[in-house]
């Protein structure tokens, strides 16, 4: 009667065991499986964020350069606007100095 009892316990341990492995085994797979696919997802994430960069730098860079090409011209029209009314502003005084000596002749 002893053995019989001691033999219906060691089947239900074993019963127990072997659910209790097939139900960690079929867990830690599905847990694998997500470990899987969020190394996945990082690993585009990373990847898509790298070439935002890479894209970004290349963006800046040319702006960079538009506008240094855009400052650069903006001073050669500030310069050449400056050089046309120097030119004005000495013509104005060539023209002032002629009528100054215009006046002096009439009056005299």
């Amino acid at each position: 009667m002893l053995t019989i009892l001691v033999q219906i316990v060691i089947i239900i341990s074993l019963l127990t065991f072997t659910g209790l492995s097939i139900a960690a085994f079929v867990i830690l797979s599905k847990a694998f499986i997500q470990i899987k696919y969020k190394n996945y997802l990082m690993e585009n994430l990373v990847q898509n964020m790298s070439l935002f960069v890479k894209q970004s730098y290349k963006l800046n860079k040319e702006l960079a350069a538009k506008n240094a090409t855009n400052s650069s011209n903006i001073k050669n029209d500030i310069n050449e606007y400056e050089n046309k009314t120097n030119c004005n502003d000495t013509q104005l005084e060539s023209d002032t100095i002629i009528s100054d000596n215009s006046s002096n002749s009439v009056t005299k």
